[in-house]
């Protein structure tokens, strides 16, 4: 199920690029006005398969119009929209929806504070996968895999020549949210991703760096693709 919601800027014309811990927080918040229950088990303990916690929800802000003034964005619209996704129907989306009422507003507070009111609230079609998809990413596509250097440990977040890397991860990943979602507990699938060579080939940089920072102590720098690509694998994986 997908969400579509229309804010209007109230407050707050400056804002940092590495809002997404903030943003995470701002959904959890509304997700604790609809359940307070059920946002502490998702933000506390979350789903469980294969001894990896998944949350089986994305999200993503699009800003309408900004402009970079040295490293922060000013806002040049008053209008943006959030876009949320979950297969839990009967679970996250249900207390969200609940939440975004009862809230009427979107609190992103970090190194800077920025207040949206909730506009409106479309509930978007649901999309008829096959086993095969051209798909555009709003956020980063972000894979890693732990790197070990003799007694230094690292993470390494993969590009989009990291082919069959790619693979292995995105398909685990789905298979094991597949297991949540279905109660299938030995499904395994498989699918493949290829990005697009022509955006590739116009697009010298396809890669994004993304600093979460939970309360401005411990900084960390994530690297996601951001490329528009091509995915073939079972249809029940490709709509997780």
């Amino acid at each position: 199920m997908r969400l579509k919601i229309k804010l209007k800027l109230k407050t707050g014309r400056l804002m940092t690029p590495n809002y997404q811990y903030q943003l995470g927080a701002a959904i959890y918040n509304l997700l604790d006005f609809g359940s307070p229950a059920f946002g502490k088990f998702l933000h506390d303990i979350g789903f469980e398969s294969g001894g990896r916690v998944f949350k089986l929800f994305t999200y993503a802000l699009r800003l309408n119009k900004i402009r970079f003034e040295g490293s922060m964005m000013h806002l040049l619209s008053d209008e943006a929209f959030l876009l949320v996704s979950s297969p839990r129907i009967d679970d996250f989306i249900r207390h969200f929806i609940t939440g975004t009422f009862e809230s009427k507003q979107l609190i992103i507070d970090g190194f800077t504070r920025n207040e949206f009111s909730i506009v409106q609230m479309e509930m978007l079609p649901e999309e008829k996968f096959s086993n095969a998809a051209h798909l555009k990413l709003i956020s980063p596509m972000v894979a890693s895999k732990p790197l070990t250097n003799g007694h230094l440990k690292g993470t390494y977040y993969l590009r989009h020549t990291d082919t069959d890397e790619l693979d292995r991860i995105i398909s685990a990943n789905l298979s094991k949210k597949y297991q949540i979602i279905s109660g299938q507990k030995d499904y395994q699938g498989e699918v493949a991703i290829r990005f697009d060579e022509k955006y590739l080939t116009e697009n010298k940089r396809v890669t994004k760096k993304v600093t979460i920072d939970e309360r401005g102590e411990h900084p960390i720098d994530i690297v996601g693709i951001q490329a528009p690509f091509n995915i073939t694998g079972p249809a029940e994986l490709i709509a997780t």
